[in-house]
């Protein structure tokens, strides 16, 4: 038979806030083929209503699943039938925010799904939560990577797409396997195991999911199974003891016709988590080992106690990490603020050389002003005078003597205010501003005078003559 259990605890950081719920949600579901579903959803802490969106994705995982995965072939058909879930869990999480009236992202959770048989097991993932396989071998196998973001407690949830979700099936022959979300998931699969092969803290792990040091082969046994890994799951010693805050999910599916095989002893023994992260650290900060360090640090350690004893260390590394990623924060923050600084500063400075610009361009290109370029005529006393009337004026001015009196006339350079006065009346004649448009009738009024002082000449000669002529008759 396929047996299982489900667990899903609230952790101590929500517990310490008012109204706080568990962010996780999982399940199992028997299919009507003789498959097992089992999925799991880690609920973002920075989405408001992430536990409802991830009770919703596995809900609708398991409808979906029930309705379209009814005859198994193909292990293409398999992958398809996890994607089909996939999509329809995403679709049915964006419906539901929108007929709630609430951004989509307040439902953000991850997801993982298995299909299994009994041996073959097929799976998708998205997230920072995973898949322990247990082979018919022996072998434990993390058939899943964690999905980090940007920074460490960042993932790609649901909500983000296709493109981090990843379908794949598990190449041996599988007897049991685990899922779990992060909170238990990066303490079976330490960073500091990275390079350990399997990188896996198998002592913990091997508890929930082998029967050959599990009571796991019934029904009956797989109640009790259940009871017992609720308490201790969610228990707050194995958070205290475990340092884990976060909520705590583990789902085991477990072939109870099949017992895996036995490995040497030394297979199972707990890895020395305190030496490697010493040589992390030493590795980090560039330090040298003591000369009585080993410093090819092995990949298992000196005992095979039970996994609180890793507590120090995990804490050490999780603090050490927290360390390192608010310098690399601080540090980008920094960077951030210099480049908009710089940005500003730029952009001022292009603003002020585009108006010295346009201000050089207006200065050199505007016309001359009138009011400021040309000078007032009305301001400017000055004489007109044509060519006729400056010989006309040279003629007045001869002073003519004669027998019966002497005639004499002053011209005098007209003048704006002054008057000319003739032998045969005064004509008085002021100077007025220049106009263009007068030319025409100020030469016409320039002959006019000039015929005017010829006649006058004429009769001044024949008076002339006349005195004469007087003259010789009286001598």
């Amino acid at each position: 038979m396929l047996g299982s259990y489900y667990v899903s605890a609230i952790g101590t950081a929500h517990l310490e806030h008012e109204g706080g719920v568990c962010q996780d949600h999982s399940g199992v579901c028997y299919l009507d083929n003789g498959y097992i579903a089992a999925a799991i959803a880690d609920g973002l802490g920075s989405a408001k209503h992430s536990e409802v969106g991830a009770k919703l994705a596995v809900d609708t995982v398991f409808e979906h699943l029930k309705n379209n995965f009814s005859s198994p072939s193909s292990d293409e058909y398999h992958l398809q039938a996890l994607k089909g879930a996939f999509i329809a869990a995403y679709n049915e999480t964006i419906k539901a925010a929108d007929s709630n009236g609430i951004p989509p992202t307040e439902y953000n959770s991850t997801l993982t799904v298995a299909l299994y048989n009994g041996s073959d097991l097929y799976f998708g993932h998205c997230g920072d939560g995973g898949i322990i396989a247990l082979t018919y071998q022996g072998d434990y196998e993390r058939i899943t990577e964690a999905e980090k973001g940007e920074n460490f407690n960042e993932t790609h949830p649901l909500l983000n797409g296709e493109k981090y979700w990843s379908f794949n099936k598990c190449s041996e022959q599988v007897c049991a396997f685990t899922m779990m979300t992060d909170g238990i998931f990066d303490l079976v699969c330490s960073p500091l195991l990275k390079n350990n092969k399997p990188p896996i803290v198998i002592p913990f792990i091997r508890k929930f999911m082998d029967r050959n040091i599990l009571k796991a082969n019934n029904s009956e046994d797989f109640v009790v199974l259940q009871k017992k890994i609720s308490d201790y799951i969610s228990s707050e010693k194995f958070s205290h003891d475990q340092n884990i805050s976060d909520d705590k999910t583990l789902v085991g599916v477990i072939n109870t016709e099949i017992m895996p095989a036995l490995k040497d002893k030394s297979y199972y023994k707990m890895p020395d988590l305190e030496a490697l992260h010493e040589n992390m650290l030493n590795i980090i900060y560039r330090r040298t080992p003591a000369a009585n360090d080993d410093t090819d640090v092995p990949p298992v350690g000196k005992n095979d106690t039970d996994i609180s004893t890793l507590q120090s260390s995990i804490e050490k590394q999780n603090q050490h990490i927290q360390a390192l990623t608010r310098t690399i924060a601080q540090k980008n923050r920094t960077i951030s603020k210099l480049r908009r600084n710089m940005l500003i500063s730029g952009i001022i400075m292009a603003f002020l050389f585009i108006v010295t610009v346009i201000l050089l361009c207006v200065l050199i290109l505007r016309p001359p002003s009138d009011d400021n370029s040309r000078t007032d005529l009305k301001t400017i006393p000055f004489n007109i005078t044509t060519k006729e009337e400056n010989g006309s004026s040279q003629k007045q001015q001869k002073k003519v003597d004669g027998k019966n009196g002497s005639k004499a006339e002053q011209i005098t350079e007209p003048d704006n205010n002054k008057n000319v006065d003739g032998k045969n009346g005064s004509k008085a004649e002021q100077i007025t501003e220049p106009d263009n448009n007068k030319k025409p009738e100020k030469e016409e009024a320039g002959k006019k005078e000039k015929t005017e002082q010829e006649d006058k000449n004429n009769r001044d000669d024949e008076n002339d003559q006349a005195d004469d002529q007087d003259k010789q008759t009286n001598e």
